[in-house]
């Protein structure tokens, strides 16, 4: 009509990419419309909050609830374990455990919240999540996530993070000031990018790094790079301490009418402890960009996961149309490749026995590296003890305490590294395997584009199928989510007690037994004699730090050599799949004469144009910005 606006709306979009998606391949459509469009009223919006290990991410959602120390931080969780926070009446916790086919079962668990962290640490009975309620001055309308680790890997969704954000509102990236973005962080952020419209980024712990600016402005850098849809995007700097003692003056956080009153100078300390601590920007800033926009995030992250889909059909298009002008010599070098994948796919105990004899090694180098370092700490302790004239007092023996925990905990995150570079580099030699049939395969896709030149400019889509690439290039963090560095965390924990890691008062005794507990109960002995039993208490921790790592190692061994082989062999399929489909199109192809090639080429040529034509519908109604949508970097925070 005239007049009327050309413009595509949400509705609009959305039902033309499920319409067509249902004319080229129906159980592609059948899985598109099981995307939420809208908000449903019983499920709150959900921001996901991701990140790597030790980053802050679980003070910062500690911080968010007014509730220091709920999120476990430095625990082992489990790879798959979620944690999932919400606001009521009362404190409570529910267990939900997993069940036989790897999904959340009914069998559900009452806990308390004490026992949180040991649900979510826990793999018998595996726990697909834990689901707490606490009261605290965060909306009850809006549910966090608690996610593992970046890396973290399963076979079916890449990451388990990754699998959080395409079920969130929105996501929370957080991100410490100590060092710049990592290749898992950044790999994670560009498989996002598809599947997600709003991030919120955080760089924690600003108070204690001189130069957070600089980091910042490496993090834009690098997101520029690898996702340019973020480049813009919101950044708020905090430092969760300040925040967690503007809670500890109030009993919770600022504007919790669950805490009782408390003197007028306590609360203007408070508020400006919260101020300071970059939070009340943050919790603004979700206000108005997730909460009052919830509705609209989610028809967006479904507009983004269309898109996702068209673009899969489109490359597949580019392939079937490529066969119809392909090189006879490159099909015959496909036929060849098929031939190799198969062997490859059948003959699984040789790929599965490189894999494992590469992992035995790396187990045993880390193991070695492990021996080495705890040797040096021991003789520089021992060292440090026998050069007093007499004992430290039980003061200095706390900071000793912490001292000892921190080298135990770099020494973890050394091994992490170790670790982390080995891993994938045992993943890449596997994953080379699959690099030839890939490269036939884009060469196709490559055909494919030049063949539909006349459908329109190239839009050449990402792939959404993960590549043996894609696959080694996520296990850079296949660690993390379950490293080792959380491992010793809980450790130290036990190992010190929880009031000489956090400096209180009196030391924890007896949680060591032995040697350990005796040296800290027997000071009315002699100077010369504590010296001795504080000595063999130390080395008698750092024993216990040895076998925690090198356990640690066992473990993460076996799950890095389980999580390779089933992202492995889920690629190998989908590859010798698509190499099927090809070589089949490319020999029914070479039985058409001239007319019936003409015809097929004609259709594909049309679908091509209609997926270009979706795709930029799609992006127009994306390119709509709300007032919500505002972006760049919250000038929020600061250190004291």
């Amino acid at each position: 009509m005239p007049g009327q606006s050309t413009v595509p709306t949400f509705d609009s979009a959305f039902a033309a990419a499920v319409k067509l998606a249902d004319q080229i391949r129906p159980d592609v459509a059948t899985e598109l419309r099981q995307v939420p469009t809208e908000p449903t009223g019983d499920v709150a919006p959900v921001i996901a909050v991701v990140g790597e290990v030790n980053q802050g991410k679980s003070s910062l959602i500690n911080a968010l609830l007014g509730r220091p120390g709920l999120s476990p931080a430095r625990f082992t969780v489990h790879t798959q374990t979620h944690l999932v926070f919400r606001a009521g009446e009362r404190d409570s916790a529910v267990v939900h455990l997993v069940g036989p086919d790897g999904t959340a079962a009914d069998r559900t668990v009452p806990a308390s919240l004490t026992e949180v962290a040991d649900w979510a640490a826990r793999d018998d009975p595996p726990v697909a999540f834990v689901d707490v309620t606490v009261r605290s001055a965060w909306p009850d309308d809006v549910v966090l996530v608690d996610t593992p680790g970046v890396g973290g890997l399963d076979g079916r969704h890449g990451t388990v993070a990754l699998a959080a954000a395409e079920r969130a509102t929105a996501l929370l990236f957080v991100t410490g000031a100590d060092r710049p973005f990592g290749a898992p962080e950044l790999e994670f952020l560009s498989r996002a990018a598809a599947r997600i419209d709003l991030v919120v980024f955080v760089l924690t712990r600003i108070g204690r790094v001189a130069g957070w600016q600089e980091v910042l402005e490496a993090n834009q850098r690098d997101l520029a790079r690898v996702a340019p849809r973020f480049a813009g995007a919101t950044w708020i700097p905090v430092e969760t301490t300040l925040a967690e003692e503007a809670i500890e003056l109030l009993g919770g956080r600022p504007g919790d009418p669950h805490v009782d009153s408390v003197a007028d100078a306590d609360s203007a300390e408070a508020t400006d402890l919260w101020e300071e601590s970059g939070l009340r920007e943050l919790t603004d800033h979700l206000e108005t960009a997730v909460r009052t926009r919830a509705a609209e995030l989610v028809g967006r992250n479904a507009l983004r996961a269309a898109r996702t889909v068209l673009e899969e059909l489109r490359r597949s298009g580019q392939a079937s149309l490529a066969t119809l002008t392909a090189d006879p010599a490159l099909v015959e070098r496909l036929e060849q490749e098929q031939d190799r994948l198969r062997a490859l796919k059948t003959g699984q105990s040789r790929w599965s026995t490189d894999l494992e004899q590469h992992l035995a090694h790396v187990r045993i180098d880390l193991r070695d590296e492990l021996g080495v370092a705890v040797n040096r700490m021991r003789t520089s302790w021992r060292d440090r003890v026998q050069d007093r004239n007499r004992a430290p007092s039980p003061e200095e023996t706390e900071r000793w305490a912490d001292e000892l925990a921190d080298e135990l905990a770099t020494l973890a995150d050394t091994l992490i590294e170790g670790a982390r570079r080995r891993f994938a580099e045992a993943a890449k030699a596997l994953f080379a395997e699959l690099a030839l049939g890939e490269q036939l395969l884009d060469d196709l896709a490559d055909l494919g584009v030049r063949a539909a030149a006349t459908a329109g400019p190239d839009l050449r889509p990402a792939r959404r199928r993960m590549t043996g690439q894609d696959g080694a290039d996520a296990l850079m963090g296949v660690m993390m989510g379950s490293g080792i560095a959380t491992g010793v965390g809980t450790g130290v924990a036990a190992l010190f007690g929880a009031t000489v890691l956090t400096g209180g008062a009196a030391l924890v005794v007896g949680l060591l037994g032995g040697v350990g507990g005796f040296a800290f109960r027997k000071w009315v002995r002699q100077d010369r004699m504590r010296s001795e039993d504080l000595r063999a208490a130390i080395n008698g921790w750092i024993t216990e730090g040895q076998q925690v790592l090198g356990n640690r190692i066992e473990r993460v061994t076996v799950d890095a050599r389980t999580t390779i082989a089933t992202v492995f062999r889920s690629t190998l399929e989908e590859t010798l799949e698509e190499v099927n489909r090809q070589v089949a199109q490319s020999r029914a192809a070479a039985d058409l004469d001239d007319k019936k090639v003409s015809a097929e080429r004609k259709q594909l040529t049309e679908q091509h144009r209609r997926l270009d034509k979706a795709c930029a519908s799609i992006d127009e109604v994306l390119q709509q910005r709300s007032t919500g949508d505002e972006q760049g970097v919250v000038a929020g925070g600061g250190d004291r």
